[in-house]
């Protein structure tokens, strides 16, 4: 056999190991969502709309004027934590978030104070 068929032979062997080593250490599909937390956050935004999100691991706990709470689930998310439903979406990264109320989109809403207790209404 030829020294050339050999060395491509060879390097056939040495790919395939290499392919069957990574494929023991991928990582996970799902990465785990973030711990449930009892903080209530207050965001205000930018049309002056305010209202206070709770975001625990599988829901986020809406709280609107007029004492309305409106719990959605969440979402497949590519970038930050959704969360929504048909007529609800609430979108949150780091300090800022978007909140569309049916029709009523408001956006460029940021974190102002977070208050802390399961009771904080």
């Amino acid at each position: 056999m030829p020294f050339r068929n050999r060395l491509c032979i060879l390097l056939l062997l040495a790919l395939a190991g290499c392919s069957a080593a990574n494929s023991r250490h991928e990582t996970p599909a799902s990465t785990p969502m973030a711990a449930p937390s009892t903080a209530v956050t207050t965001f205000e935004c930018l049309d002056g709309f305010r209202f206070r999100a709770r975001t625990l691991a599988e829901e986020a706990q809406l709280f609107l004027d007029q004492g309305q709470t409106l719990t959605v689930p969440r979402l497949i998310s590519a970038s930050g934590a959704k969360y929504g439903n048909n007529d609800v979406i609430f979108w949150s990264k780091g300090d800022e978030a978007l909140l569309r109320l049916g029709v009523s989109a408001h956006g460029g809403c940021r974190a102002v104070a977070p208050t802390g207790g399961a009771g904080d209404r």
